[in-house]
């Protein structure tokens, strides 16, 4: 089989199977026929058959749940937790969940419920471990 090329002239080799045309210029070659002879469609040479597809039942697309949403995040609160005076931008947030002023950002202004020394022994005791020698055995 020697390589022939395409009869629409663009430069490329053509096929056989494509009647001598490239893929491209087949495929530009029958849109044009289709166009002006919408009543036939594009026939392969007699000495090809074409195969048969099996029938395939249409897809009928099934309901897929949808993923629950997160919790939305409940907005932020504005007015202090101790004497609800608007913060604003200067907003302080405690380790116990509340918002406060200026005048009650301490933990003693507001009955602060937070466990400040538990919390900080478990970082030390966290950050600084034990170190023990083996002992040595007497002879």
């Amino acid at each position: 089989m020697d390589p022939t090329m395409c009869r629409a002239g663009c430069g490329f080799f053509g096929s056989e199977k494509f009647d001598s045309f490239c893929s491209k210029c087949f495929k530009q070659h029958c849109s044009e026929s289709h166009q002006q002879q919408p009543s036939t469609a594009h026939r392969l040479p007699s000495s090809q058959s074409t195969p048969k597809v099996p029938s395939v039942a249409p897809l009928v697309p099934k309901e897929v749940p949808q993923p629950e949403a997160p919790p939305a995040a409940p907005p932020k609160k504005n007015r202090c937790g101790a004497c609800s005076k608007r913060v604003g931008l200067t907003a302080f947030s405690c380790r116990c969940g509340g918002v406060f002023c200026a005048q009650h950002r301490y933990e003693q202004a507001h009955d602060c419920g937070f466990d400040y020394k538990a919390t900080e022994r478990s970082q030390l005791s966290q950050s600084n471990p034990v170190v023990q020698a083996d002992k040595i055995a007497k002879i």
